[in-house]
């Protein structure tokens, strides 16, 4: 469930339907106000870059994300935080 407006996805934003036949590439980096969008307890605290390309043909359109970040969790033993590599 999303907590805030939609404008505050505008910086995450892609228009697939507009891109031309060829190979694009975006950069997004977010932190933890990307985690604060969502009403959820799993993850309240994050940051790192994702990496994303578009191939877009006439008729395909074929995307690639990588993804490389840290975020915090809490631990279900010792519900201790820690940070756990996302890559």
């Amino acid at each position: 469930m999303v907590a805030m407006g939609t404008r505050d996805f505008r910086k995450y934003e892609i228009n697939i339907f507009n891109l031309s036949n060829k190979e694009h590439t975006y950069k997004f980096d977010f932190d933890r106000n990307l985690f604060q969008m969502f009403q959820q307890e799993i993850v309240k605290e994050g940051n790192g870059t994702c990496h994303i390309v578009i191939n877009k043909t006439d008729t395909m359109i074929n995307m690639c994300l990588r993804i490389e970040a840290h975020v915090s969790l809490t631990c279900d033993i010792s519900l201790k935080i820690f940070r756990k590599p996302l890559n």
